[in-house]
């Protein structure tokens, strides 16, 4: 079977949640026997690969299952005059941003020298090229990989403004909402990544004065191979002088990644380094600067990191202090996969079946928090076991819930049937 992926950037270094998601399931296809490209758009404002650059080419080849590899450079920006212009459109300022004509003439010239029997769109910014691809290909399946409810992100995060914002992220929730009603029922299949994003996806597809959607829904979680969750946990390098050391990884630059880690800096961590000074924190992630999180004591910020693995296995506790989102965290799979416990909050964990106290700690406030690493601290004592048996539990529901091997297998037949 041939297969086109769009992505809206590069699934590689495998640094971001959305790579790792891209990287895994095109793994998990082309084991199953399919023929894989990639297109993908690349932003200027990113460390500049380009289309013409053939070492760059072979290197994505190499490191990936795709046969052929598009990239196409672009710019996607956000800024107060766009925003603020986009009010007297109607339409949805977050997804129009990724409408760009030089995607769709690359696209255009993409498909006139390529055939397909499916697309895979990977999130729902992408949908915007789909007509491009129905134009000469009519008889392509159309599959919409939806990493997120993208809506229920901003919506979440307008609830916790107050007076102008909270009104703009409203007005904006409502009209993406409207903007994926709209391309999700153009779609021959759709991927959620969890039992609770399909529910909602239902429920916006089935409302009253909506066309009803035709395709079908296909729960899709974000998979990993065996070899790599049955893998033994290599230490990285720790900090000795640590009572323990907590890690945090993920995009600084996206909003509710930047809300989360204010929010624990601000009300979790004061209480945190009282009860123990001697707890340190490692922060990495792309696009940091501006957030100055180097005042912060007991911080060190580390920055973008070219292999998460390594900077998980170099802490003791990872933690995800979520506040708003949608999807699924894959940094908490990720920990969990190198057998690094976890402290979340219970936003974090929405849309993995996770068990407090079994898998991980969940924790919503600053005393939970405390209690949590209080827990993990206790390294020579019987609460030890905690630590313990949270690996071999997080270890049993990757394999149960998470191999790739049976979700390829499970998208393959859908797509087969379609």
């Amino acid at each position: 079977m041939k297969i086109l992926q769009i992505t809206k950037k590069l699934p590689f270094p495998l640094t971001s949640g959305e790579a790792w998601a891209v990287t895994a399931l095109s793994k998990g296809l082309k084991a199953c026997g399919a023929d894989i490209d990639l297109f993908t758009i690349y932003p200027k404002e990113e460390d500049h690969v380009s289309n013409e650059d053939e070492e760059v080419r072979q290197k994505l080849r190499g490191r990936t299952v795709y046969s052929e590899v598009e990239i196409v450079d672009t710019t996607i920006t956000t800024t107060k005059r766009g925003a603020l212009g986009n009010l007297v459109s109607g339409e949805s300022y977050h997804a129009d941003r990724f409408d760009q004509e030089v995607v769709r003439d690359a696209l255009e010239a993409w498909m006139q020298r390529h055939r397909y029997q499916v697309v895979i769109v990977e999130t729902v910014y992408m949908m915007h090229y789909v007509q491009v691809i129905k134009t000469l290909n009519p008889y392509i399946k159309v599959v919409l990989r939806a990493h997120n409810v993208e809506h229920a992100i901003w919506e979440r995060y307008a609830n916790g403004l107050g007076n102008v914002k909270s009104w703009y992220f409203k007005e904006q929730s409502k009209r993406l909402r409207a903007w994926e009603i709209k391309v999700m029922k153009e779609t021959d299949l759709i991927l959620p990544v969890s039992d609770h994003d399909a529910e909602v996806i239902k429920s916006m597809l089935e409302g009253k004065d909506e066309k009803e959607h035709a395709g079908e829904l296909l729960v899709t979680p974000i998979g990993m191979s065996v070899s790599d969750i049955v893998s033994g946990k290599e230490l990285g390098d720790k900090d000795e002088n640590a009572s323990l050391t907590l890690g945090y990884i993920g995009l600084l630059d996206w909003r509710p990644n930047v809300e989360g880690l204010q929010w624990f800096l601000k009300e979790v961590w004061p209480s945190i380094i009282e009860s123990d000074p001697d707890v340190k924190l490692k922060i990495a992630g792309k696009n940091g600067d501006a957030l100055k999180l180097q005042k912060a004591e007991n911080v060190e910020v580390v920055g973008e990191v070219a292999d998460s693995d390594i900077f998980l296995r170099s802490v003791d506790v990872m933690i995800a202090p979520l506040l708003t989102g949608s999807g699924t965290r894959v940094k908490i799979l990720q920990a969990l996969r190198v057998q690094v416990p976890v402290i979340c909050t219970s936003i974090a964990k929405e849309g993995l079946a996770l068990t407090h106290q079994k898998e991980l700690l969940i924790a919503d406030v600053a005393a939970e928090w405390v209690d949590a690493v209080e827990v993990l601290k206790s390294q020579e004592t019987e609460t030890s076991n905690v630590a313990k048996d949270m690996i071999v539990h997080g270890q049993q529901y990757l394999l149960e819930h998470h191999n790739i091997n049976k979700i390829a297998q499970a998208v393959m037949s859908a797509i087969s049937s379609l």
